[in-house]
């Protein structure tokens, strides 16, 4: 019954509230568009605040279940580590502790070697060549105890001062691997390896790897690793030319030893040498 004489204007406290003819007048109109308008301001607070933070929570869903690109593009090496971050609680245990069992087994295998190639090359050749076994076997023990002392000492700089005890540990191994590598190859398909070889083997792979590490710093480890091993073998070839030929039958009688292959195996050599040499390519 109550005549509005004012016009229908949206209120300040609601966009679609206007103080029009109802029951109650224009005073109580008002304060019902006035609850609404504060209702409808919290709500579009809320949804505004709700999508903020599922946005946030998507990106960081994204960005915790993606590895980084520009990470692994800046530091390649760090892609052990990224992928690590994907892995599940116990998964990643279980990978971390097959990455230090395999760094033990390789330990082992070192410290045998170790104490095996000093006593009997060194040792029983030119200090004790007629000692019993047991005195053999002590000496070794005493050699692989003294090696680890060495390590010990020549680790102490890189604590704490390398960006990844994994790729450290690659690195400076990687200056004896060719070496050795190389030494296999030749005493299997070379006959006319010999002693001096070996030596000029091992000795040029320390050697043209410290020289590779400080004239090309920047050089990553495995491309150091393919070139000092190239090197090697060209060392190989030329020192054991221009040495003595081993005597037959020395170190090892071959002749009685099949190298023949059957043809999946090289048919699998080569797809693996052909994958190997894509993989560099694709990563050069």
């Amino acid at each position: 019954g109550h005549l509005c004489t004012g016009a229908c204007a949206p209120s300040s406290l609601g966009s679609s509230c206007c103080c029009c003819c109802g029951e109650g007048g224009p005073s109580r109109r008002a304060a019902l568009c006035s609850a609404e308008g504060e209702a409808s301001g919290e709500e579009a607070s809320g949804e505004e605040d709700g999508g903020e933070e599922a946005g946030g929570e998507e990106a960081s869903g994204e960005e915790d279940g993606a590895l980084a690109a520009e990470v692994l593009n800046d530091k390649s090496d760090r892609t052990y580590g990224e992928l690590m971050k994907l892995a599940p609680a116990g998964l990643r245990g279980l990978v971390f502790a097959a990455l230090i069992a395999a760094i033990v087994s390789s330990l082992a295998s070192m410290m045998n070697s170790i104490a095996t190639i000093f006593t009997m090359d060194i040792y029983r050749q030119y200090v004790g060549s007629e000692r019993g076994e047991s005195h053999y076997v002590m000496v070794g023990r005493v050699v692989a105890f003294v090696a680890m002392l060495i390590a010990l000492v020549l680790a102490r700089p890189f604590l704490g001062g390398m960006e990844s005890a994994f790729q450290t540990i690659q690195e400076y191994t990687g200056f004896i691997a060719p070496g050795v590598v190389t030494i296999f190859l030749l005493g299997f398909f070379y006959q006319r390896a010999n002693e001096a070889s070996a030596y000029a083997v091992l000795i040029g792979s320390v050697v043209a790897s410290l020289a590779l590490k400080v004239m090309m710093p920047d050089m990553p480890f495995v491309l150091r690793i393919w070139l000092v091993f190239l090197a090697n073998i060209a060392l190989g070839v030329l020192v054991a030319q221009l040495t003595r030929e081993p005597e037959a039958g020395q170190p090892v009688l071959l002749s009685d030893i099949g190298f023949g292959t059957t043809q999946g195996f090289n048919v699998a050599a080569i797809a693996v040498g052909l994958i190997l040499v894509l993989i560099y390519a694709a990563f050069w």
